[in-house]
């Protein structure tokens, strides 16, 4: 059983420039506390990801 909505983070997707997508940095596992149960694996951003959500808030274009 999942402890949280897992739909606020839809398939454990980074959000950048207003688009959910998969981050490319290492996957990280959300743990329920009590008792250490994973939640779901969640997608983490890497350098690039974090450059293209900084243009995006900026307005300017990512360019790949």
């Amino acid at each position: 059983m999942t402890h949280f909505d897992t739909s606020l983070v839809p398939n454990g997707d980074i959000f950048i420039g207003g688009e959910w997508r998969q981050g490319r940095g290492n996957p990280y596992k959300s743990l329920y506390p009590a008792d250490q149960s994973v939640n779901m694996e969640i997608s983490t951003a890497n350098a690039d990801d974090a450059r293209e959500a900084v243009e995006a808030a900026d307005g300017r274009v990512a360019q790949g």
